[in-house]
């Protein structure tokens, strides 16, 4: 918890991101803008959906997740081969509550699919 406060003080101190968490408290009903971080830092992402289908010549893959209450910062999309090893990646900072990415040019040396939600706090 001594992280989580150190951080919020210091959002505390970037006037852009004070003014977002003081419109989120009062969104909120809740004392201040500190309490607002504080909030966030403990709503993770969720991955509500993940659907990977093959549509004509490419691998579709369908994401949505969701943050209550608070922003998103990424989706990423990972495919990875029979080794582990990374074949393609793509990532949206928008379009959360549905985003589509089809893979075409190395769809059979795909194995397996990797879908990573991310806050402005990291990784989920």
């Amino acid at each position: 918890m001594k992280k989580t406060s150190a951080y919020a003080k210091g959002m505390m101190l970037i006037a852009e991101k004070k003014a977002y968490y003081w419109v989120m408290a009062k969104e909120l009903k809740l004392p201040n803008a500190y309490t607002a971080v504080l909030s966030d830092y403990m709503r993770k992402p969720t991955i509500k959906e993940v659907n990977v289908s093959i549509e004509d010549t490419a691998l579709s893959v369908k994401v949505s997740a969701v943050k209550k209450d608070f922003r998103m910062k990424v989706i990423k999309i990972i495919a990875l081969g029979q080794d582990g090893l990374i074949v393609e990646e793509a990532e949206t900072v928008n379009n959360f509550q549905r985003w589509h990415y089809a893979y075409t040019a190395r769809r059979n040396k795909i194995n397996r699919i990797k879908v990573v939600a991310q806050d402005a706090w990291g990784i989920f």
